[in-house]
């Protein structure tokens, strides 16, 4: 319960729209009790390992929020955004390739078709 209290805490005190030192020492403090009592988590089956980004990122949060001002406003779903844009990118014309790959097998497995219907739908080799 103390992981899940201190994961919690830190969570809304970093998302104050103003910070102080006292704050920034409770935001510290939450995430070394979170380190110290998440062993609770392995123990209990439910995650093999904490080797997860966006928690290590969260123990640089207090020097980030002293150099650059507090997080309101700050999110991480631009890049996950992005990444969804760019691997449909990358997905589309695999998708295309894969379409006219599989059309071309289809017309070759045909054998009465004419090369000039081959050509119109797209089936050339």
């Amino acid at each position: 319960m103390r992981a899940v209290r201190s994961i919690l805490n830190f969570l809304y005190i970093a998302q104050f729209p103003v910070q102080s030192e006292e704050t920034l020492n409770l935001l510290i403090s939450s995430l070394s009790t979170f380190h110290e009592n998440k062993d609770v988590f392995e123990e209990l089956g439910i995650r093999d390992g904490f080797n997860i980004p966006k928690l290590h990122s969260m123990q640089h949060y207090a020097e980030l929020i002293r150099n650059y001002g507090t997080t309101d406003n700050y999110n991480t779903e631009y890049t996950e955004r992005l990444h969804i844009d760019l691997a449909k990118d990358a997905y589309e014309p695999i998708q295309l390739l894969f379409y006219r790959s599989c059309r071309l097998i289809h017309c070759h497995q045909i054998p009465h078709v004419s090369a000039l219907a081959l050509v119109n739908i797209g089936c050339t080799s």
